[in-house]
């Protein structure tokens, strides 16, 4: 039996810069220094899904401990979010056309909150 290959991912931030929103997502991947690039598989993951994780830590921050399997075979938690470096923009391009229509007063939230000014 091989020991399994994990990505661990640790994220400290403040409580209140958390922006949990249907069309905020991240980007987890190792980059193997050595090869110059990111290496598969790579996680593409709703704010929506991974702010659930975080647990307050004290003086208004909050941590997120990832702990993801980088075998091809695994079924973990992470494989719904799991790509290949060259399908992410694919994987993209699936998550924007999956989002629901927004309302302008949504679209302008979204954009005060987070200083992006989406495409139409």
């Amino acid at each position: 039996m091989h020991k399994a290959h994990r990505a661990l991912f640790h994220v400290i931030a403040k409580a209140e810069s958390l922006f949990t929103h249907p069309r905020m997502w991240y980007f987890l991947a190792f980059f193997d220094e050595a090869m110059r690039t990111f290496r598969d598989p790579v996680f593409v993951v709703p704010a929506t899904f991974l702010h659930q994780l975080a647990a307050p830590i004290g003086g208004g921050y909050v941590e997120m401990k990832i702990s993801a399997s980088m075998e091809l075979d695994s079924r973990d938690k992470w494989v719904p979010y799991r790509t290949s470096v060259h399908g992410v923009g694919q994987r993209i391009e699936e998550i924007f056309r999956s989002l629901p229509p927004e309302t302008p007063a949504q679209r302008l939230a979204f954009e005060r909150r987070t200083g992006l000014r989406l495409a139409s």
